[in-house]
């Protein structure tokens, strides 16, 4: 088992919170098609990823997260 970036969780704070790609993109200092590609489907992330999301966002970085199996 492994923690990655849960899209499903990310798209929701966005959607809550009223924010669009590119404005948070840039927020972050990374690529729309990057945030783009983290919307999309869960993702392994950096740390100071995982950091910056959750400090732009305001919530806890384990609520960024979800548990399931790496595929190989």
């Amino acid at each position: 088992m492994s923690m990655f970036l849960s899209h499903e969780k990310l798209c929701k704070e966005m959607k809550d919170q009223s924010l669009k790609q590119e404005p948070l993109a840039e927020q972050l200092d990374i690529s729309v098609r990057h945030l783009r590609n983290l919307c999309s489907k869960d993702i392994n992330v950096s740390s100071a990823l995982l950091y910056r999301l959750s400090e732009v966002l305001q919530v806890p970085m384990d609520e960024l997260l979800t548990m399931r199996e790496e595929q190989e």
